[in-house]
């Protein structure tokens, strides 16, 4: 954790520490409904405000609904619980109780899918802790006061609750924002239940210094640290603040209410101590984030919500010339120029929208008079009329924005097509047949064949059987492939094929790709054309460590694809088909490993052709052919002896942090929160198969399968004529 981090750990566990002896005095002269009010209402009356001037309020309306669970297990029901319970628990027992929150979170992120393994070391933590608690809620402990201890034991489950929901669907949003809608929502909740138990007589001094200080600095300053050490430490490590606090709890509980300390509480707040720091201990080198996968609202492809995760736009406004000429390489210097364009008329429109309702805000101070009321109604009109043109600003933006393919890399080959690829090396020799070769569609048996007349039955023209060995070898081909990358130290994933809007939009294949996608327009999903997909959005919102990277993912996914434009071009047999299978790389790394770990995925990609014992070249794709989250590809192509020329079996591509933006994927380090960078290759697709079939086959049309198949299934040989 960094340096950041422990002044916010220190700080939080010493503020949360306080309520409990604050709480004591304060509930002894107001009725808890009204005590929890003044704490969350005057947090509210501080904060809102500031808000509001900083307009960090609009950006929190599509996690409206998150926002209020949070407060709902953090603030509404723990408090009003807490408090009551205060009054018949002492405050040193209140607070050891809550000491098991670590446990919980541990436990609640297993429960609710959290990737993260616990070692036997965490284990052994969570039973010690667990068994510091048993110690507490025992009769000799307790007190008899069985439902109070129930009670904070809820409380406790609450609070473990909550960091996991700040971290897994809050992350990014403005703290100061999100502390305020909470306390204002919690402020409205509260606000019945405290006018009817509203005390008749004023409190003591006491009593309202107390309240003020629970409001001032134990809630609106405690919240804003919160969420900050929650991003900056994680949900695991923020929360064990609460076995600190406790031991603040105590320290006060004795030496001001001069409560007493019994020996059976001092071992069981060791127990705890002992095990929460076992349970939440940091993870080792290479363990995952939760990979539980964040919840959004549908929006449409080009929301305004998405602007600041497609490029770095302020950067690009503030080097445009440098954007512009490496856009230029791609052919999009003119939709650059454009998106420049727009953006200036919204940050125009956004001026004078702000001017107004700085404007409008002026007079409506105090009672206005006739002269003045006819100003606001005028500037309510134009208003209205400046806030629509904003808003259709930022939509032509969006636009736009959404259209900007990523910056391609210096070292990536220049050109505007296929012919512009620069040979990198090649491998093997293309073999010589002394009769004309066959392609696979010629080279079945009764054991097994490639059925494209079949397929196109069933469904269509590009569709394909393959039969009996093919499928065996096809099969054995992926499973070598998976099981070398497992090797390799990739996680394998078997992942859906269904994917919402925002999945697509996030890796660049919408709204540049739309016509190559199926569209399930009943259930607005659409099929994936590769794993690349979903093993993006297993990150998606997530804020990654940076000891966790890289991290590598390997998926076997069926995928599909229209091939629109692809009419005429390779209309025989399955070199290019609408369904068809795939095992896909994916990594996830820090920016300054990316250009390695492209290299690094190009090696694996060539150690398979080798195997295979392909004859293959690499090429570096020109910058005008590569998709639009790209800035560097390398293709593998092998020989196809029928076509007499090098085709693609697989590729490799560095998106840097194109996908990142768009999916908020970051990692914190020094204290920051930077995107991560990403990269997907492919280990093998059916071309590779048909690849073997045509450069291994003798005269008699029999193939010689590559051994490193048949040790996964695959028959010796494929062929012979029917």
């Amino acid at each position: 954790m960094s340096r950041r981090g422990w002044l916010l750990f220190a700080a939080m566990s010493v503020i949360w520490g306080i309520p409990y002896l604050l709480i004591k005095v304060a509930v002894g002269g107001v009725p808890v409904p009204v005590l929890v009010l003044a704490r969350v209402s005057i947090g509210a009356a501080l904060l809102v405000p500031i808000a509001v001037r900083r307009r960090q309020l609009g950006s929190l309306r599509p996690h409206w609904r998150w926002l209020a669970a949070f407060a709902g297990v953090e603030i509404i029901l723990p408090w009003f619980l807490l408090s009551a319970a205060e009054t018949r628990l002492s405050s040193s027992l209140s607070g050891l109780l809550i000491a098991s929150v670590p446990i919980l979170v541990a436990l609640l992120a297993r429960l609710t899918g959290g990737s993260e393994r616990l070692s036997a070391a965490r284990w052994a933590g969570l039973l010690v802790g667990l068994g510091g608690v048993a110690l507490l809620v025992g009769p000799g402990v307790a007190g008899g006061s069985t439902g109070s201890v129930a009670e904070v034991l809820l409380v406790a489950v609450c609070y473990a609750t909550g960091p996991l929901i700040a971290s897994r669907r809050l992350g990014g949003l403005p703290s100061l924002g999100m502390t305020a809608a909470c306390l204002a929502f919690a402020s409205v909740v509260y606000a019945p239940a405290a006018a009817l138990d509203w005390p008749a007589a004023m409190p003591s001094a006491q009593v309202l210094g107390a309240l003020a200080g629970l409001a001032v600095v134990c809630t609106a300053l405690a919240f804003l640290l919160f969420f900050r050490l929650i991003a900056e430490a994680g949900p695991s490590r923020a929360s064990v603040i609460t076995y600190i606090n406790p031991a603040v709890a105590v320290a006060l509980g004795v030496s001001i209410l001069g409560e007493q300390l019994t020996p059976a509480m001092v071992v069981a707040f060791a127990l705890i101590l002992a095990g929460s720091v076992l349970a939440t201990r940091p993870g080792r080198r290479g363990e995952r984030a939760a990979a539980l996968p964040a919840l959004s609202p549908r929006r449409g492809v080009c929301g305004a919500d998405r602007l600041a995760q497609v490029i770095d736009l302020k950067a690009a406004r503030q080097d445009a010339s440098r954007y512009r000429a490496a856009l230029a390489r791609r052919g999009a210097a003119e939709d650059f120029d454009a998106l420049l364009a727009a953006d200036a008329t919204w940050r125009e429109h956004t001026e004078r929208a702000e001017g107004l309702r700085a404007l409008q805000k002026k007079l409506s101070r105090g009672k206005p008079d006739a002269g003045q009321l006819a100003e606001l109604r005028r500037l309510a009109a134009e208003l209205a009329e400046a806030t629509e043109e904003q808003a259709h600003a930022a939509r032509e933006r969006d636009q736009l924005l959404g259209r900007i393919p990523n910056l391609p890399d210096p070292a990536a080959a220049d050109g505007m097509d296929e012919q512009d690829a620069q040979l990198v090396r090649g491998w093997g020799e293309p073999p010589r047949f002394s009769f004309e070769p066959r392609d696979a569609l010629d080279l079945g048996s009764p054991r097994g064949w490639i059925d494209m007349a079949r397929g196109a039955r069933l469904s269509g023209s590009r569709f394909a059987y393959r039969i009996g060995d093919v499928a065996l070898a096809e099969m054995a081909l992926y499973r070598y492939v998976i099981d070398k990358l497992a090797g390799a130290g990739f996680l394998v994933v078997l992942p859906p094929v269904l994917v919402g809007e925002r999945a697509m939009y996030g890796t660049g294949f919408l709204p540049t790709e739309a016509s190559n996608l199926y569209h399930l327009e009943k259930d607005d999903l659409y099929l994936t054309g590769t794993s690349e997909v979903a093993l993006a959005g297993i990150h998606a919102d997530e804020r990654l460590e940076e000891n966790q990277l890289p991290a590598r993912y390997a998926a076997l996914t069926t995928n599909f694809r229209r091939e629109a434009g692809a009419a005429g071009k390779d209309t025989r047999g399955m070199f290019r088909v609408h369904q068809f299978d795939k095992v896909e790389m994916y990594v996830y790394c820090l920016p300054e490993q990316s250009a390695q770990m492209h290299e690094q995925l190009l090696s694996y990609e060539e150690e398979i052709a080798r195997d295979l014992g392909l004859p293959h070249r690499v090429m570096n794709i020109a910058v005008g052919d590569l998709g639009a989250p790209a800035a560097k590809k390398y293709d593998i192509e092998a020989w196809f002896p029928t076509q007499r020329r090098y085709r693609e079996i697989t590729s490799c591509s560095n998106t840097t942090d194109y996908q990142a933006r768009r999916l908020n994927i970051r990692f914190r380090r020094g204290g920051r929160l930077e995107f991560a960078h990403t990269l997907n290759g492919t280990g093998a697709t059916a071309r590779a198969l048909l690849a073997v079939m045509e450069n291994f086959q003798d005269e008699g049309g029999t193939v010689a399968v590559p051994g490193v198949l048949r040790r996964f299934g695959a028959p010796a040989t494929l062929g012979r004529a029917r």
